[in-house]
């Protein structure tokens, strides 16, 4: 039993009859196919057991791998929305005081912080 029949429960006695029904259909597919062989139509007869597989695998439903995969698509998504939240109120937080400082005032700070901690340029320097 899977994780999530054993959440959610499993009508084992739907679930029998829906396996009872593909064991029947594939005897009577098989049978069929044996008649067109035993006609001497042995290419329909194969062609027959291929588009039946192909259905059969088509019309299974694996619920465990559905859900396994929406819950990581969600998970993504859950996180996508995370990592978007802090990233946008870091650069918010990061962003604000260049937008609300003037550019000019900005160039002048930085031509300030420089001149303290390096000293005036060379030549500028008296001899």
């Amino acid at each position: 039993m899977s994780f999530i029949a054993s959440l959610f429960g499993v009508d084992e006695e739907n679930l029998r009859a829906g396996e009872e029904a593909d064991r029947r259909n594939a005897e009577l597919t098989a049978q069929y196919a044996a008649r067109l062989a035993e006609q001497g139509r042995q290419h329909e007869a194969e062609r027959l057991l291929a588009e039946s597989q192909v259905h059969y695998d088509q019309s299974r439903i694996d619920a465990d791998a559905q859900v396994y995969e929406a819950f990581g698509e969600g998970l993504d998504e859950g996180a996508s929305n995370v990592r978007g939240f802090i990233g946008d109120t870091v650069g918010a937080a990061v962003s604000t005081p260049f937008k609300l400082i003037p550019w000019w005032i900005l160039l002048l700070g930085a031509a300030g912080v420089a001149l303290w901690f390096f000293g005036p340029p060379a030549f500028l320097k008296r001899a």
